[in-house]
Protein backbone atom coordinates (compact mmCIF):
# COMPACT_ATOMS: atom_id res chain seq x y z
CA UNK A 1 0.00 0.00 0.00
CA UNK A 2 2.53 2.39 0.63
CA UNK A 3 4.40 2.09 -2.82
CA UNK A 4 0.71 2.77 -4.58
CA UNK A 5 0.24 5.89 -2.16
CA UNK A 6 3.54 6.94 -3.60
CA UNK A 7 2.58 6.28 -7.08
CA UNK A 8 -0.50 8.00 -6.90
CA UNK A 9 0.83 11.15 -5.49
CA UNK A 10 4.25 12.01 -7.62
CA UNK A 11 6.52 13.24 -5.30
CA UNK A 12 5.47 12.24 -1.57
CA UNK A 13 7.41 9.79 0.07
CA UNK A 14 5.99 7.96 2.96
CA UNK A 15 9.32 7.46 5.68
CA UNK A 16 7.26 4.82 7.76
CA UNK A 17 4.69 1.92 6.97
CA UNK A 18 1.08 2.42 7.61
CA UNK A 19 -0.67 1.81 10.83
CA UNK A 20 -4.05 0.67 11.08
CA UNK A 21 -6.01 1.33 14.23
CA UNK A 22 -7.75 -1.47 13.32
CA UNK A 23 -7.36 -4.94 11.35
CA UNK A 24 -7.67 -3.78 7.70
CA UNK A 25 -8.79 -7.34 6.70
CA UNK A 26 -12.16 -5.79 9.17
CA UNK A 27 -11.98 -2.63 7.21
CA UNK A 28 -12.35 -4.61 3.98
CA UNK A 29 -15.29 -6.97 5.69
CA UNK A 30 -17.14 -4.18 6.76
CA UNK A 31 -17.08 -2.14 3.63
CA UNK A 32 -17.86 -5.25 2.03
CA UNK A 33 -20.79 -5.99 3.83
CA UNK A 34 -21.89 -2.35 4.20
CA UNK A 35 -21.33 -2.06 7.54
CA UNK A 36 -19.10 1.12 6.90
CA UNK A 37 -19.05 3.27 3.75
CA UNK A 38 -15.90 4.74 4.41
CA UNK A 39 -12.83 5.30 6.88
CA UNK A 40 -11.00 7.71 8.35
CA UNK A 41 -7.79 8.80 7.15
CA UNK A 42 -5.27 10.66 9.35
CA UNK A 43 -2.10 12.23 7.12
CA UNK A 44 0.46 14.02 9.59
CA UNK A 45 2.68 16.34 7.31
CA UNK A 46 6.42 17.35 8.82
CA UNK A 47 6.59 20.90 8.36
CA UNK A 48 4.52 23.86 6.88
CA UNK A 49 6.25 23.46 3.08
CA UNK A 50 4.71 19.72 3.09
CA UNK A 51 1.64 20.70 4.46
CA UNK A 52 1.49 23.54 1.82
CA UNK A 53 1.94 21.32 -1.21
CA UNK A 54 -0.61 18.72 -0.28
CA UNK A 55 -2.88 21.20 -0.02
CA UNK A 56 -2.12 22.73 -3.47
CA UNK A 57 -1.58 19.46 -5.02
CA UNK A 58 -4.35 17.16 -2.89
CA UNK A 59 -3.94 13.61 -1.76
CA UNK A 60 -5.13 10.53 -2.80
CA UNK A 61 -5.79 7.38 -0.92
CA UNK A 62 -5.87 4.15 -1.98
CA UNK A 63 -8.03 1.80 -1.18
CA UNK A 64 -7.85 -1.29 1.22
Amino acid sequence: MQEESEVKNEGMAIPTEVQWLVNPRTIRESRQTGEIAASLVVFVAKGSQVARSLIEKGINAVGV
